[in-house]
């Protein structure tokens, strides 16, 4: 997945460390090599900070509790360069409203294919790309 010559650069945080492990994987299968990893939402922003031209793409697990402020204080402090990915599981509608508001660019709602996985990360880089194959995932929405 290359955006002209340059494959994008990623930087996640998420609460599990096998979570971590699932998208780092998916990650390769994307051909996206340059990724950060962490397990707290803090210090991935403190990755952020410290090399904000290194990331072109911060996911990141709807699952903290801060995630939601975390994104609007990056897309306030980076702006659109920046491109967020909000990753959830069964989410209300609620969420995706909450999460738009924010300035969340996409979200992935898990589990998800590996082929749903980088048609979203191809849509917020602007990357427009035929379809490997048909996908199965659906999404689901809980009740409040």
């Amino acid at each position: 997945m290359a955006i002209g010559n340059k494959t994008p650069s990623v930087i996640f945080a998420a609460k599990e460390e096998f979570m971590i492990r699932i998208i780092r994987d998916m990650l390769r299968g994307c051909d996206i090599t340059t990724v950060g990893t962490n397990t707290v939402i803090k210090e991935a922003i403190a990755g952020i900070r410290a090399h904000a031209k290194k990331w072109d793409i911060f996911l990141i697990d709807g699952n903290f509790p801060e995630a939601f402020d975390s994104v609007e204080g990056i897309r306030k402090e980076f702006g659109p360069h920046m491109k967020i990915l909000l990753l959830m599981s069964t989410p209300t509608k609620e969420d995706v409203v909450r999460a738009r508001q924010v300035g969340v660019d996409d979200f992935v709602v898990l589990p998800c294919s590996p082929v749903d996985f980088e048609a979203k990360l191809n849509h917020i880089m602007g990357k427009e790309v035929a379809a490997k194959k048909e996908s199965k995932t659906a999404v689901v929405y809980r009740k409040k």
